[in-house]
């Protein structure tokens, strides 16, 4: 037994997205000692650990693997944060009622930015200049000289 700690409920949404990862990649015909070489993992065995849900797709390949199951990062991002972290994916990702319902419980948060009503997260987001589309380029910051 490992000495990490983990809830049946988080165990099962593991195994769902394994099971979903899985279905994308033999819907693209790849094997998993393909996918491994795609996404740069040292051994097919970690593809099958993932699948299994023994494993979770790590952030920082997270770009690999949209690419290599020919998928739209953002999409797969997602969707794996479903499986994940559905906590801050519920948070998110809610449809406007949902983010109303989540305001009307934590009416002690005073920020306005998480008000839907004057806008809600999506608001602030603009405000800050932060709601551009993704372009699939990281953003070049201006030099200073």
């Amino acid at each position: 037994m490992s000495g990490r700690r983990t809830n049946k409920g988080q165990d099962e949404l593991r195994r769902a997205a394994g099971r979903w990862l899985c279905r994308l990649r033999t819907k693209r015909g790849l094997s998993q000692f393909a996918l491994a070489a795609r996404v740069g993992a040292k051994y097919y065995t970690t593809i099958s650990r993932i699948e299994n849900g023994r494993l979770g797709v790590p952030p920082d390949r997270y770009l690999a693997w949209a690419q290599a199951l020919a998928v739209n990062p953002r999409w797969f991002v997602q969707k794996l944060m479903s499986y994940y972290d559905p906590v801050t994916y519920e948070i998110l990702f809610a449809s406007k009622e949902q983010a109303r319902q989540l305001c009307a419980a934590t009416r002690s948060v005073s920020d306005p930015a998480v008000d839907v009503s004057r806008g809600g997260m999506q608001g602030l987001s603009e405000r800050q200049g932060e709601g551009v589309p993704y372009s699939g380029a990281p953003r070049q910051e201006a030099s200073g000289r």
